[in-house]
């Protein structure tokens, strides 16, 4: 084990598989102690997107450790990091991946009962949690394909939301949202998150909301793609 950090990473490479070109993260260090609220940015295409899926578990590095709350992901089975992360980690990804047959509320509550919350709680941490994204209550009812762009995107926040994880892995999650909204979202996640000792990971190119979080950490600063292995 690396360190009781939230987030240890050591000789972290990543490349697609069959590709021979430079990895696109090579990361020799990073460290985030839990609870911590850290903004990350960088260009398109920086890798930033690549590394919120090692940190899910969806992909595994290629060479190097990297741990989440203690845990090597790339020891687990496909079958142990989906338990994984439904147990500890919320997602807000750039595509909110709501399921389309479902309504809004049995989407949050299938995310509840495999991050094992009781349907109880969900259903309170629902309502408080559409009440700060500014969100009517009726839209529980429906199914995403009958919400705008902007709602889908808040009820996946919610649902990333509703089992008050340990860590929050956040992708543009406010691209879609006006500015009054969208500082809303942030004063409820950064509250939330810290109600909940949470760590949160927090991709954006809104540099203006920089100041709102406890670290500002940009992809150039921790990632040498150009680095090979020898």
């Amino acid at each position: 084990m690396l360190s009781p950090s939230a987030i240890a990473i050591e000789n972290l490479v990543f490349r697609y598989p069959g590709k021979t070109a430079a990895p696109v993260l090579s990361i020799r260090h990073w460290q985030v102690e839990p609870g911590q609220r850290v903004f990350l940015s960088g260009p398109s295409g920086g890798g930033k997107t690549t590394l919120l899926n090692l940190l899910a578990g969806v992909t595994t590095a290629t060479d190097g450790k990297l741990e989440v709350l203690g845990v090597e992901l790339a020891k687990l089975s496909n079958r142990q990091r989906d338990r994984f992360r439904a147990s500890h980690i919320g997602m807000v990804f750039q595509q909110f991946n709501l399921i389309p047959y479902l309504s809004i509320l049995d989407n949050l509550l299938l995310a509840a009962r495999l991050g094992g919350t009781s349907s109880t709680t969900a259903k309170k941490r629902a309502i408080s949690l559409f009440t700060a994204l500014g969100l009517d209550n009726d839209i529980l009812a429906k199914r995403p394909e009958h919400l705008s762009t902007g709602q889908q995107q808040r009820a996946a926040i919610a649902r990333a939301l509703v089992n008050a994880p340990a860590i929050l892995l956040a992708d543009e999650p406010t691209s879609a949202l006006d500015n009054v909204l969208r500082d809303n979202f942030i004063q409820h996640l950064l509250t939330a998150t810290e109600e909940w000792n949470s760590t949160l990971i927090f991709v954006s190119h809104d540099h203006n909301l920089s100041h709102c979080f406890q670290q500002a950490v940009s992809m150039q600063a921790i990632n040498r793609p150009e680095t090979r292995e020898c």
